[in-house]
């Protein structure tokens, strides 16, 4: 009985047991082979988003299973059909690309092809691009936030599925998100121009109204996707820009001695972020937020316990050590982000008097 086992030619092997290897005495000797079919029996669904992004079942034979899953590959009217973990014998499991039309609203039907082994199945005309009942995007707000604190993002359109599984957004980063591995709800996930992607957790949701809460990111610009598996990526695509920048110090120098107020200028300021003054962390001076909007900051340097002179350059960062290994900092020139303790800028009290006396009386 043939086993199951990934489509290809095979070379066939006798064990007589007791006695042994046989010799062959076929045609010059050869040793015999035997060659095992690839076949698709059916697909599912078989109709999804033009955007891509439909998980779809193929049953069939002579699929790669395992370790061995890289050695099939699925083509979609041509284009690769990005396999998932699900791979057997006779089940591969992969995410639809977009569809090859300039015009998303066109609907097409394709081919679906199985390559493994050198050997090709083809099921003719077996998917189809639909524009009509799959999730769509009218609008995306805000369309900037803080890279630093992230926001909360709000998704209209049509075609989003009842029963989301909600997930509360924390405020932590968000966490690196692999899009095709996504649950059987809809999920929203930032996805960045170098296809690094982060999950957007769901807060409230129905058929035509959604929002999440986007974490920490890097600065980028974002594109947002909101995907159902079984019906695709909805679109069209709408972008979310992550911003966290100085872009000015005032003033430019102060006491040495610390105690200086600072105002930055730039975007995505919020609660929760701290400035270190200092090369480091470890070795800066905190500055303890006065006032804080979006495009503004002002906190003032602590007491500098050594006195010291010179440039040190200011650091921006969310205020925790996650945040800092994830490389969530204000994007800033070095020409921009410095503030010098100078001893021209430091205050100098050379005596006094009336030092004692009643209230009322002026100390000079």
């Amino acid at each position: 009985v043939v086993p199951m086992m990934p489509a290809g030619t095979y070379a066939v092997d006798i064990d007589l047991a007791e006695q042994g290897w046989p010799l062959y005495q076929s045609t010059a000797g050869l040793q015999p082979v035997a060659s095992h079919g690839l076949s698709v029996a059916s697909l599912a669904p078989d109709s999804g988003s033009p955007y891509g992004g439909t998980n779809i079942t193929i049953t069939g034979q002579g699929f790669p299973a395992g370790s061995g899953a890289a050695a099939a590959q699925v083509l979609v009217d041509g284009a690769p059909c990005l396999l998932l973990d699900a791979v057997s014998y006779t089940k591969i499991i992969c995410q639809t690309p977009p569809s090859s039309s300039a015009a998303m609203s066109e609907d097409r039907t394709v081919d679906v092809e199985v390559l493994v082994g050198g050997k090709t199945a083809t099921a003719a005309g077996a998917f189809r691009y639909v524009a009509t009942g799959v999730p769509a995007i009218t609008s995306v707000t805000p369309t900037t936030m803080s890279a630093a604190c992230g926001a909360l993002l709000t998704i209209t359109g049509t075609g989003f599925q009842y029963g989301l599984a909600l997930t509360v957004g924390n405020g932590r980063p968000s966490i690196p998100f692999h899009p095709q591995k996504q649950s059987r709800d809809a999920t929203v996930f930032l996805c960045d121009a170098e296809s690094r992607c982060y999950l957007c957790p769901t807060e409230t949701a129905n058929a035509t109204r959604l929002t999440c809460r986007a974490g920490r990111v890097p600065n980028a610009t974002y594109t947002v996707r909101l995907t159902q598996p079984q019906r695709g990526f909805a679109g069209p695509a709408f972008t979310v820009d992550a911003l966290f920048l100085i872009n000015g110090v005032s003033p430019a120098s102060g006491s040495t001695a610390g105690g200086a107020l600072l105002t930055l200028t730039g975007r995505g300021f919020c609660d929760g972020v701290v400035l270190m003054a200092g090369p480091t962390r470890e070795q800066g001076l905190d500055c303890a937020p006065q006032y804080m909007s979006d495009a503004e900051m002002q906190c003032r340097l602590q007491d500098n316990w050594r006195t010291y002179a010179g440039a040190h350059t200011l650091r921006l960062y969310a205020d925790n050590d996650e945040a800092i290994r994830n490389g969530v900092h204000a994007a800033c020139d070095a020409a921009v982000c410095v503030h010098e303790f100078a001893a021209a800028a430091t205050p100098t009290i050379t005596g006094a008097t009336g030092l004692t006396g009643n209230a009322g009386d002026v100390l000079t």
